[in-house]
Formats: C-alpha cells, structure tokens, sequence
C-alpha cells in the first residue's frame, strides 16, 4: 500500500507540474521537447538518469509512509489498551497513511517555493498552517508514542542507522585545517554574483542591508567603478573572464553557442594547469552554459548540464525529493537537481556553497588553485515568496524586492565561500576577485533616457528590463569589480576605489601578471589593472567595446515567465548527440545581424544600433546627463564620427555588419 500510495503522490506532482510548464507551449516549443525526449532515449546514460530519478522520487514518497505504517503496526500489536483499540478500526491506517501525506505536503507547500532556504533564514508564514499543525502533530503524536511504548531496540536501531551513517560521513569528510601549507604560487579565486548592479551595494548609494558581506569585501579592497561587461549574458561573460578577449575574439557570441566556434584552448584553467594549478568551477545554473571539463577544469562543482538536467527536474521537484536534499549528504543522490537555481521554487542556497566546500577539499594543501564560482540568485526569474517589506533610500524606491532579497542571499553564499577557503587554509595565499557577469534592467527610473532626436520636442525613453538586450545601457553593462591579496588570512594591498575604466578580459591578465606566471603565449584584449604591490596600473582612459544579445518581448519584462521565453526562442536551438542543448549554426548570422555593438569611452558611448525596419542609427548616449540621441549619419557628429571608427575597427570580422554600417 505504501509504495501504491507513495508512488502515487510522486507521479501526481510530477503530471501537475508538466502540466503547468508544458501546458501552453507552442508547437516549436514541442518539437525541441520532442527532440530532446529523442535524444535521451538514444541515449543509455541519458536513460538511466531518468530511470534513477524516477526510483529516487517514489523512494522519497514511499519511505515516510513506510515509517508512519511502522508506527501505527506495532501501536497496534504492542501499545496501550486504548491506542490498540483505536487502531485496530477499519479506514484508520488508511488515515494514518493520509496524515503523512498531507504533512509532507503542507510542509513542501510551506517552505517551498514561498520563501528560500539557507543557513539561519526563517521560514515565512504558511496559508495552510491548520493542515499543516494537524497533520504534524498527528504524525508527531504517533512517533512519540510508538517510541514510549511500542519500539523494539531493532526498530530504533535499524531507524537511527541511516543517522548514523550520515553523521559519520559528515565527521570523515570535515575539512581539515591545515597549518604550515606554503605555497609559492597563490590561489587564484574568481567569484561571480549574477546580474548584481553596483549601485545596489551600500558604497555606491544603496541600502546597508542587502550585501553586508559584499560591501566588507569590497570597502576593503582595490574596486573599478567605472566597470563593464563586454556583453551581458553570463555564458559569454564567463568567456571573457576565462580568456582574457572580447566576444568577437575568444567566439561566444551568445548563451550556448556551438561548442566547435568557441577558442577554449587558450584559455586561464587550461594555462594555470601548466603551472600545477588544479582547477574547479562551479555554477548552479547551467542552462546558460555548456562549460565542463574540455575548458580546462579539473572538477565540476554544480548541476550537470544538458537536456538531462532540463528533464529532470521535472521529476524532482517534489515534496519527497525537494525535503531529501535537505538531508545532509544525500544532496548527492540529485546531482542535476539540489542546489539547482533552475528550481526557483525549490533552491536550496546552501548545497551549493556545501559543493564548493567538498571540491576545495579535493584539492590538495600543496597545490594552487583556481577557483571559479559563480552564484546566480539574482537572475531573473527572481525566486517567488513573500518578501519583508524594507524601508529603502529614496532613490531605490522602485527597485524589486524580489531581486534585493535575492541578492542578500547571494551575499551570504559569498560569505560562506570565503569563511571555507579561510578555514581551509586557502587565504594564506589567494588573490581573490569579487564581480558580477552583468547588471540588470529592472525598469527603475534612475535609468531612464531623454532622447533628443528632436531638439525642440525631447521625449522621454523608459529603462529597460533584463540584461544584454542594450549594449549601451549601463544598468545592463556596468559591474562590480573588486580584487583583494590574502596572506596568512588577511588582505595585503590598501584599500583603493579606481575611475579607470575596466572590463571582464581584464581578469586573466591580472591574475597571471600578480601571480607572477608566463601567460604561454595567450593573446589578451584585456590588460593588468593591478600589480603585486596593489597599485593601479590600468590607463586612465581606453574604450571598452559592448554587445548585446538576442532579445524579444518575453524578455522585456520585470518578472521573466521562462514558459514565454522557450515559446519565443526554441526555435532557435538544437539537442547535440552528447545531450547538450546549443544554439543553431543556421540561425547566427540573423543573430549577429540584429546586435548591437558600441564603445564606452569618457563617460559617452556610441553604438551601432539596428532596427527590424531597416532605418537603424548610430546612437550617443551621454552617461552624465542621460541623453541619448539618434544619428543616420556618424559624421554628422564628431564624437559620433570618432567613436563609429573605433566600433567599426573593432568589429571588423563580423563581415556583414562592416558591409552594412562601416563602408559608406
């Protein structure tokens, strides 16, 4: 009965929650679905993830039903008078078995998705809490009185073991720390807070209780905050941090562009390998990127990527699964699933600061490291819930709560990434950078724009949503960016806040010149910012060249249903024999045809913007007084004239956009 009924309530939400994802996809949305259902079947490692997935999802259900029949059997057979006789009634098994049902879903209900769960959280206030305090405390009564009255030493025995076996491997497994570790090379830690705009944190103007820990690192460290990204989608940013070039050098273009476009083999992992670093890299959403082990890293720490992960979790994301990954160490059994931020509704934030942990551990004390972590928390869509209303600064009066209670918990995965490394021993010689891929659009008024295309009539341009649909939109482009040397556990250069201009393909280089390492003949866009005495050494002026991505109406919004987004691009990818979801090759050159492409220099920037009509411009944008304007012709403006001829040079290899827009 157990397993009729576990597997029951299993396989109930599984096909509520297909029906709500999948119920009102379009037919392009269908054939990639198809494909991918294809693709697994082909595949005998991609069908024994689903078959393990299915296992672990009735198990989880079946399991806490087993227990509570335990608990109601020998009640029956051994325990008081009374309990014997209430429970020897016909229909009150059945009962029992319908209170552990409904507790474990009144539970799932109430800390999934309605608030996030990490170390020290509270939970939110349920709006079923009568079914959820009676049926708890039903099953609770039931369990204590089993164990005053009715369970035999085996019982509790064979109960406790799976305890025991946890705390066990939870004590063999804590880190060490080790003492007198010297190495000569530090340890270079790049860690990466998705979509995090800088005027969010309390330096530059924002509240003082949304990053605590971010604003500590930052305050006491060497920061740029005249910071961008070459084009704001993370995969591509994460391109240009590993490779030290702009997008139109190291080949990613886009999110999940083809893997045989892309120049990986000279990139940072693959060169600090040389070195005798061991190299980790660890992302827990990995729907934006297809990054593994042929970039150079040693280990992998986040959820496997590819249509695997994408089916899934659709089957584990469920109250018996959602409730075992928060069961310490058994987070291993749902690799593609725990600690997943795919699953807004159900991230567990700590299991990926705990992934982390475990792969630092591997290495070892005597070698360096690279590390590259990367939390997305703050991507949309932003985890749903309830959040505590804040008293903000009046000029963040319009910023989501959503996302600032997002990025509180990013804040505190940051902390708990550098407490490991600083317990672990890894601070004695570090260089640690703090950035984030890109900023985010979130319709504030503060990024607004007066568009002057008529002097006499200037309107007013609303600001955008989301990321890498403007090149020029700072609130899209501009990034934190922070560097700190650790020795013996504490920062070694002075704190300093720079205006000179950087960019994400300015990391590697600055890794490997403070490290003091042979850059194996690697070809950089990028330059040193810092030196090894924690000086600035970047130029007070340079262009920093922008892009942006594809874009559409199901992006231009504030809350992102991901449902709109798959009906509005499917179209445009395809599922790979090794089961990795990529961009088509078919589909590029439309792609390339409709980007932006800019410079930012001195405080203006001027890009190439096209438009579906045909009548795209050169646009100027002013960051100083928000004005922005639109010119057919670049050499009506000398700025406009000096700026085009840089971006022209730039983008010289993307033949068509040239022909178009750099011949006339």
């Amino acid at each position: 009965m157990c397993i009729l009924v576990g597997g029951g309530v299993f396989f109930a939400q599984v096909f509520r929650a297909a029906a709500a994802n999948f119920g009102g996809v379009t037919q392009r949305t269908s054939a990639l679905l198809m494909h991918a259902f294809d693709e697994i079947i082909r595949s005998p490692t991609g069908l024994l993830w689903i078959a393990w997935y299915v296992c672990l999802g009735v198990v989880t259900h079946c399991v806490p039903l087993a227990v509570t029949v335990k608990f109601a059997t020998d009640l029956r057979l051994r325990g008081p008078v009374q309990i014997r006789l209430f429970l020897a009634q016909r229909g009150v098994m059945l009962l029992t078995i319908l209170l552990m049902t409904t507790a474990l879903i009144q539970w799932n209900t109430w800390m999934f998705p309605d608030t996030l769960r990490i170390e020290g959280a509270s939970l939110l206030a349920s709006h079923n809490a009568a079914l959820l305090i009676v049926s708890t405390v039903s099953v609770a009564a039931l369990a204590v009185s089993w164990l005053l009255t009715a369970a035999t030493t085996k019982a509790i025995a064979i109960l406790l073991s799976p305890l025991a076996l946890l705390l066990t491997a939870t004590a063999l497994t804590s880190p060490s720390i080790p003492t007198g570790i010297e190495r000569a090379q530090p340890d270079i830690i790049i860690l990466g807070v998705d979509s995090l705009r800088p005027d969010h944190l309390h330096g530059r103007g924002g509240s003082t209780t949304i990053s605590p820990n971010i604003d500590t690192f930052i305050r006491h460290s060497v920061s740029f905050e005249q910071a961008h990204t070459p084009m704001g989608r993370t995969f591509v940013a994460l391109m240009s941090i590993l490779s030290g070039q702009y997008p139109i050098g190291h080949g990613a273009r886009e999110n999940l562009y083809p893997r045989e476009m892309l120049n990986i083999e000279q990139i940072l992992p693959h060169v600090l390998r040389t070195h005798g670093y061991r190299t980790i890299f660890s992302l827990d959403e990995v729907r934006f990127a297809n990054i593994d082990e042929h970039f150079g890293f040693d280990i992998l720490a986040g959820p496997p990527a590819g249509v695997v992960e994408l089916t899934s979790t659709a089957l584990a994301n469920t109250a018996g699964t959602n409730f075992a990954q928060l069961i310490p160490g058994l987070s291993v059994l749902f690799p593609h699933t725990s600690g997943n931020r795919a699953l807004h509704d159900a991230y567990v934030a700590d299991i990926q600061t705990e992934r982390i942990a475990r792969a630092t551990r591997r290495v070892s004390p005597q070698d360096p490291m690279l590390l590259v972590a990367h939390f997305t928390m703050p991507h949309t869509p932003f985890a749903r819930g309830r959040w505590h209303k804040e008293i903000l600064d009046p000029d963040y009066i319009d910023s989501p709560p959503g996302y600032r209670k997002a990025v509180s918990v990013a804040d505190l995965q940051i902390q708990s990434v550098l407490e490991t490394l600083r317990r672990q021993g890894r601070l004695d010689n570090a260089l640690v950078f703090l950035l984030s891929d890109h900023g985010e659009g979130l319709g504030m008024e503060k990024d607004s724009w007066t568009s002057a295309r008529l002097a006499s009539n200037p309107s007013r341009v609303p600001a955008r949503f989301g990321h890498g649909t403007a090149a020029l939109d700072d609130a899209q482009s501009r990034i934190v960016l922070a560097a700190q040397l650790y020795k013996n556990g504490s920062p070694v250069w002075p704190a300093r806040r720079s205006s000179s201009p950087a960019s994400l393909i300015d990391i590697a280089p600055t890794a490997l010149h403070v490290a003091g390492l042979d850059h194996h003949g690697l070809q950089f866009d990028g330059a040193p910012l810092i030196n090894r005495d924690g000086n600035v050494i970047a130029p007070r002026s340079r262009g920093i060249f922008v892009e942006s991505g594809i874009f559409g109406r199901s992006l231009e919004t504030l809350d992102v249903d991901p449902g709109s987004v798959a009906n509005e691009f499917s179209h445009l990818y395809n599922v790979t024999t090794d089961l990795r979801v990529e961009l088509k090759r078919e589909y590029l050159p439309d792609l390339l045809e409709a980007k932006e492409r800019g410079v930012i220099l001195n405080g203006f920037g001027v890009a190439a913007v096209p438009s579906p009509s045909g009548t795209g411009c050169w646009v100027k944008v002013d960051y100083s007084s928000r004005e922005r304007q639109c010119f057919s012709e670049p050499h009506s403006d000398p700025l406009v004239a000096k700026y085009s001829a840089l971006v022209c040079s730039h983008f010289a290899q993307d033949s068509s956009f040239y022909q178009s827009w750099c011949t006339s």
